[in-house]
């Protein structure tokens, strides 16, 4: 229904950043818009920091209906390098990070110290490119603006979730 959207997905050079990235196939596993009204005043489920676990890699990308700034609670997330360091301190303590986690700041900061995070912002036109399986992110908080966008997900052709695609 959507052709403009799908000619841009089938796009050669974006299908190169992708593949690139996963260093295979890209696979797109999902594709949906998502509306948060941003209301919640005490974060709660994806707005506490996670990791999203489908993939040893995976890309998410978000397109933007109205712009995505600060004002409209944009994904927050720490580097991969601040995010493995914070799984590792975890191991040390003997915790497991496991997929169902959802981590208070304040666990976070007490394990990495004073941390900031990306506040991935995007005007129409732009786009955001997100790993959130090696990436301890959170969505959309408390703001002014709702947000509004398309998102896409991509993961390889090697990732477990695809196993009963693959048969």
């Amino acid at each position: 229904e959507h052709k403009e959207i799908l000619n841009f997905l089938k796009d050669k050079d974006f299908q190169e950043i992708i593949s690139s990235y996963l260093e295979s196939t890209p696979i797109l596993t999902h594709a949906s818009v998502w509306y948060s009204k941003n209301k919640t005043t005490n974060p709660q489920s994806s707005q506490l920091f996670h990791f999203d676990r489908e993939d040893r890699y995976q890309l998410k990308v978000f397109i933007p209906i109205y712009p995505i700034h600060e004002d409209s609670g944009p994904l927050t997330l720490l580097s991969s390098k601040q995010s493995s360091d914070f799984i590792r301190s975890s191991l040390l303590k003997f915790r497991v990070v496991s997929l169902k986690d959802r981590i208070e700041d304040s666990i976070v900061e007490k394990r990495l110290g004073k941390v900031k995070p990306f506040k991935m912002t995007a005007d129409k036109g732009e786009i955001i490119f997100a790993d959130t399986t090696n990436c301890l992110h959170y969505g959309s908080r408390n703001s002014i603006k709702p947000k509004y966008h398309l998102t896409i997900q991509f993961l390889s052709i090697y990732s477990y979730k695809l196993k009963n695609f693959i048969k």
